[in-house]
């Protein structure tokens, strides 16, 4: 990911990423105005210093890039298993496009998901993007 993040800044994009917050077990929005801002994160994610980087907010968020553990072609997701994702999602008003990131081994023929899991509408692999 650090190459698409660091084309989009590049590229004058406003770029946010998350950070862990390990008490309320959610994810803080932080602008990052340049590489030098990362810095290793919970679970030795690179992730901005929150006393580097301007908090930012779901307002005006038009696309997430999200990892996993898997896919499936309908756009189903298995995460880390914190729902981290879900619940920064859930508290979007409008919500933005949910792009996978994976490897192409990690597309997998069903995902199980359940009311509170949100799909994505593309994943981006190494060998292709598959829109769902």
């Amino acid at each position: 990911t650090f190459p698409l993040i660091e084309q989009a800044l590049k590229e004058g994009k406003r770029v946010v990423l998350p950070v862990v917050n390990k008490e309320d077990r959610r994810l803080e929005l932080y602008f990052l105005g340049s590489m030098e801002q990362l810095t290793d994160g919970y679970w030795g994610i690179k992730e901005p210093d929150p006393l580097r980087a301007e908090r930012a907010h779901a307002e005006g968020i038009e696309l997430i890039v999200m990892p996993g553990v898997c896919f499936d072609h309908a756009g189903g997701r298995i995460g880390y298993g914190g729902g981290y994702y879900d619940r920064l999602i859930s508290s979007f008003k409008k919500r933005p496009l949910l792009i996978g990131i994976a490897y192409e081994e990690q597309i997998v023929e069903y995902v199980p998901t359940e009311p509170h899991d949100h799909r994505v509408q593309a994943i981006i692999t190494d060998r292709r993007i598959l829109e769902v």
